[in-house]
């Protein structure tokens, strides 16, 4: 979870500030993963201590993150309405789930006095910045024994199970991403018609989704695994020559942000 602060100075003649209600709705981004839908309303509360109060507001200042209603000058908001307390300072917070689209959020502030007026809304944005993430339950791919020249699938599942040997992807971040590959020759070599061993992988149980490879060859899986969700992953390895005993390599896993959960990369 992420916390976010809101805050709003507010000035009216009658009540230096010390309004009925000041709220700020919050609406997701309008991208790839958001659409633009309401997210919450935050509740507000008065900052009563001044010194803090103009602490706040100048920090803000001096990181540019202030947005000022028209007609109104921050600096002047600062010396002639928070240090001066007709205005008050206002803060409400919420959290963002982690897997919360990325992107601008909309923010719209609103402030109601006693009289059961309304302010002109107010409107900012913030940035939930990108970050493409992932979680699995295995730390290895037992592929067991095979015959030369037949094809064969491990199969994962879609219980994130640490231990139960059934590969598991979880998306952790706010975007959606696409798993990427990559593996070596688990010892296998070459041959003169190339490579000992071909790869493949999957995300799902739909074929279509499937992706072979070479050895060091790296892929990207042409599904996307969309915020919040988690899904299988199936392993896949033929080979077509090879010495008995057991065989070990390296496999890396990444992935790469999507914008598009039935993206296809060519």
């Amino acid at each position: 979870m992420k916390t976010v602060k809101y805050y709003a100075v507010v000035y009216d003649d009658e009540e230096n500030g010390d309004v009925n209600v000041v709220s700020w709705d919050v609406s997701q981004p309008e991208n790839c993963w958001g659409n633009g839908s309401f997210v919450y309303q935050v509740m507000g509360t008065k900052v009563n201590n001044q010194d803090q109060a103009v602490t706040l507001f100048q920090r803000a200042l001096d990181r540019g993150l202030l947005t000022v209603a028209e007609g109104y000058d921050a600096n002047l908001i600062l010396t002639e309405y928070l240090e001066k307390g007709t205005a008050a300072l206002w803060v409400g917070q919420a959290d963002l789930c982690y897997c919360a689209p990325a992107g601008d959020y909309c923010v719209e502030a609103n402030a109601i006095d006693h009289n059961n007026n309304w302010a002109e809304p107010l409107y900012n944005t913030f940035e939930y910045v990108p970050v493409t993430a992932f979680d699995i339950d295995f730390s290895s791919v037992n592929y067991g024994s095979v015959n030369i020249n037949v094809p064969k699938w491990v199969a994962g599942n879609t219980v994130f199970s640490e231990g139960d040997n059934r590969p598991t992807v979880r998306n952790i971040g706010n975007t959606h991403l696409q798993v990427a590959i990559q593996q070596d020759d688990m010892q296998l070599g070459e041959s003169l018609n190339g490579w000992n061993v071909e790869w493949g992988a999957r995300m799902g149980n739909d074929n279509a989704n499937a992706a072979y490879y070479e050895p060091f060859e790296p892929v990207v899986l042409p599904n996307a695994l969309t915020l919040c969700d988690q899904d299988e992953l199936d392993f896949y390895l033929e080979v077509f020559k090879g010495t008995t005993g057991e065989k070990c390599g390296t496999m890396i896993l990444g992935a790469i942000e999507s914008c598009d959960d039935n993206e296809i990369l060519e």
